[in-house]
């Protein structure tokens, strides 16, 4: 098959996974590096070269494969996380195999490591949005933005609030940014400015259902 199509990656990547039983893992290497380059825009290819990376103990092109499959798609998301956190620490597998992305990291920490037995998880995603957030290119709402919700996964309310406050001021038409600082006013029993938030929710966009939800229930709140 390689013979008659040397560029099919799915050719590259099969020879790859039987390398182990019929030759040196080096030549294994060339194989997945090739599979690899004739399919730079295939996540479900750089998934499969990413754990036959692993496999073969090359963590670091295991950890870029991977994290540009991520980068282009987030179908194997829960699958890379299962494989990583079993060949490294969450430090490692967050830094070096999840994109760069604070949007993904901030919704990762709360579908999935909200439980208190993954506080140590949700530690490092939340520092690690704190730092991607300090970059120099990142808008001033933003960054405000995402310090807020980090602080949030840190159990640090009232410095949340703060943060999440002035990214509101940078962009008060932004009906979501001030729906997570309504969230976390009512957290905090401070339902009178939390339903201040959702009543601007509301104007701002009337067909959310979300944002109706939460206002009428800080309406039911103590005033």
């Amino acid at each position: 098959a390689r013979a008659a199509c040397p560029m099919v990656p799915e050719v590259h990547a099969a020879i790859a996974e039987l390398c182990p039983l019929l030759a040196s893992p080096a030549e294994g290497a060339v194989h997945v590096d090739r599979a690899r380059r004739l399919a730079p825009s295939d996540p479900d290819m750089l998934f499969r070269c990413g754990l036959l990376d692993l496999q073969a103990r090359r963590f670091d092109a295991a950890c870029a494969s991977w994290r540009r499959s991520l980068a282009l798609s987030r179908d194997r998301l829960d699958d890379v996380i299962r494989l990583a956190g079993l060949a490294f620490g969450p430090s490692q597998w967050i830094e070096r195999v999840l994109p760069e992305s604070p949007w993904l990291l901030v919704d990762l920490a709360r579908r999935r490591y909200a439980s208190e037995e993954d506080g140590e998880v949700r530690r490092v995603l939340a520092e690690r949005v704190r730092t991607l957030a300090g970059q120099a290119d990142v808008p001033e709402g933003e960054r405000h933005f995402f310090n807020g919700a980090a602080l949030a996964l840190l159990g640090r309310d009232s410095e949340a609030i703060e943060q999440m406050a002035r990214a509101v001021r940078t962009r008060p038409g932004n009906p979501e940014w001030r729906y997570e600082l309504a969230l976390l006013l009512e957290r905090q029993g401070r339902y009178t400015e939390a339903r201040e938030q959702a009543r601007v929710c509301v104007r701002l966009d009337r067909a959310s259902g979300r944002y109706r939800t939460l206002l009428e229930r800080v309406d039911r709140g103590p005033d």
